[in-house]
């Protein structure tokens, strides 16, 4: 079951990443 796990963390890496490029481009 620690792939599941894995996955999620991955999602949310990939998600906070996203919010992170918008957050920049939108400032900019």
């Amino acid at each position: 079951m620690g792939g599941v796990r894995r996955c999620r963390k991955d999602a949310l890496a990939a998600a906070a990443r996203l919010l992170d490029r918008e957050r920049k481009f939108g400032r900019v």
